[in-house]
């Protein structure tokens, strides 16, 4: 078995990659897919992407998400016939040597609760976190988003700088460096749309949806606190929705934290039902 290094992937490898990641799915009867791109790691000449062949075909993969160095998320999926083979063993152990070069002081692997009670024995090499997200889905119907005093336009060069505010306001705890730098990605990146919501000419929400995978996945969703009670959150999903498919039939996704009550609201009535619990583990000592 050869494993390969790397910071960046060719189209090529990212094809194999999401066939791969497709195959374990639909095996281990899960749903949420990775983020595989490196563009919002803190360090992009680091390895992130850790392929395992068996000849030329790949057998394994594992993936860095690795934004915040304190708390970097960990993608592994080993093809059903070789498991038990160590792949999962080795890939981790190459991982970790990353890990340490590049300081990164906590990670945990994704993964769902749905895998863990197939696979019980798990629980012998891992720790599962109290945290855990609500992975929802929706068909690619329109949503009603009938509002006329609301619209949305999709992030741009003229209302970043707005936006960047509003991220602040929001989340304070993210310098407006670190939320301008996240959202230009967004901007140069054909995968990513996100919106902007507008109340007369004043910038209220925003969100964000990843167009690249098998599902619309929206990643991010913010509204204004000064606005917020006024049901402005699911006007903006079904507007997005509804722009989204005009630009493909896939269907959405999105994961949400389990106590975060108010955006569960908001994505339900947007049309969204709860398919599975997104839960992260951490390697035993």
């Amino acid at each position: 078995m050869k494993i390969l290094e790397l910071a960046e992937v060719s189209a090529s490898q990212l094809q194999e990659i999401k066939k791969l990641e497709s195959e374990v799915l639909k095996y281990d009867g899960t749903f949420r897919q990775a983020y595989l791109s490196t563009q919002y790691n803190f360090d992009r000449t680091m390895p992130a992407y850790f392929l395992a062949y068996q000849d030329d075909r790949l057998i394994g993969s594992l993936f860095l998400y690795a934004d915040d160095p304190s708390d970097t998320t960990v993608y592994l999926f080993v093809k059903p016939e070789f498991r038990s083979q160590k792949v999962a063993t080795d890939l981790i152990s190459h991982a970790q040597k990353i890990i340490q070069e590049f300081s990164i002081t906590d990670f945990s692997f994704s993964t769902e609760q749905h895998f863990l009670d197939e696979n019980p024995w798990m629980m012998d090499k891992v720790v599962k976190g109290p945290d855990y997200e609500l992975l929802m889905s929706r068909d690619n119907k329109p949503a009603t988003a009938e509002d006329e005093n609301l619209q949305i336009e999709v992030l741009n060069a003229d209302n970043l700088d707005q936006v960047v505010e509003l991220e602040h306001r929001n989340f304070p705890e993210h310098s407006k460096e670190i939320n301008r730098r996240y959202l230009e990605a967004n901007i140069s990146d054909p995968s990513i749309v996100t919106f902007v919501l507008k109340l007369e000419d004043s910038i209220v929400g925003s969100t964000s949806i990843d167009i690249a995978s098998d599902n619309n996945y929206f990643f991010s969703l913010s509204v204004d606190g000064n606005f917020r009670g006024r049901g402005f959150a699911p006007k903006m999903i079904s507007m997005s929705i509804n722009q989204i498919a005009t630009m493909n039939s896939k269907p959405f996704q999105l994961s949400v934290d389990h106590d975060n009550l108010a955006a569960i609201k908001a994505y339900q009535k947007s049309g969204f039902e709860e398919v599975s619990k997104v839960v992260y583990l951490k390697l035993k000592d």
